[in-house]
């Protein structure tokens, strides 16, 4: 949805169009819960890493960075601490695609939230408009297991869902909605890999018409969980 930025936005010194991300600044960001258990968080942990590098492998094919640049950010430590939010925030600040893999820890965890928000603070440039618009435009909701009825935060629920392409695949979409790309890993692999090369082909789509202008927090302290509701 673009926006007038003359009535509805603040006045901003750096009101023109943001510029490409920088060297060290992720194209995208994957925002998602860890799993409680020593066990069940290196099991889950192993999953993230692996859609996380077969995300950013088709990336690094599909859009063109100088060497030396990581295509995407996802944390896996999880350690707490001033240092650790600070890595986030700078992250989840600068990058250009917002990827959140929803599941019922994601929409429960405080932290995911805040990711959520320090993303949706920034604004996004519609390159073939010239116009200013929402984040939304740059946020991509990825259903990663299924959410049980009426768990889906309003702030989510207003961002389009990522649903990959039936045209070649027809099969695909009902078995993403009623598994989840976890699900899909277990019991239809090759989904799985087809889902995936869809979503890299919208996180391209999004790099190429939209670029997000940096705002980073310093911590918590900035932020809110987004996923909360508050009374008007």
């Amino acid at each position: 949805m673009a926006t007038d930025v003359g009535s509805a936005q603040p006045s901003r010194a750096e009101d023109r169009a943001p510029g490409e991300p920088g060297l060290h600044d992720p194209l995208f960001f994957v925002s998602h819960a860890n799993v409680a258990g020593p066990s069940a968080a290196a099991n889950s942990d192993q999953l993230f890493l692996e859609f996380f590098r077969e995300l950013s492998g088709h990336i690094n094919q599909l859009h063109y960075r100088r060497s030396g640049a990581d295509p995407g950010f996802m944390d896996l430590q999880m350690t707490g601490g001033l240092a650790w939010e600070r890595e986030i925030c700078k992250a989840v600040g600068s990058c250009a695609v917002f990827v959140a893999l929803l599941s019922s820890p994601y929409v429960n965890r405080d932290w995911c939230g805040f990711e959520w928000d320090a993303f949706r603070r920034r604004r996004s440039w519609q390159v073939e408009q010239n116009t200013w618009t929402e984040t939304n435009e740059c946020t991509i909701p990825v259903l990663w297991a299924p959410l049980g009825r009426g768990h889906t935060p309003e702030v989510v629920a207003d961002v389009e869902l990522f649903r990959p392409s039936t045209l070649e695949v027809p099969r695909l979409t009902e078995a993403y909605q009623r598994h989840g790309l976890l699900g899909l890993h277990s019991v239809q692999p090759e989904l799985y890999s087809a889902a995936v090369w869809y979503l890299a082909q919208d996180v391209k789509r999004k790099l190429d018409d939209y670029r997000v202008e940096p705002i980073i927090a310093t911590g918590r302290a900035e932020l809110r969980n987004a996923f909360e509701t508050r009374d008007p």
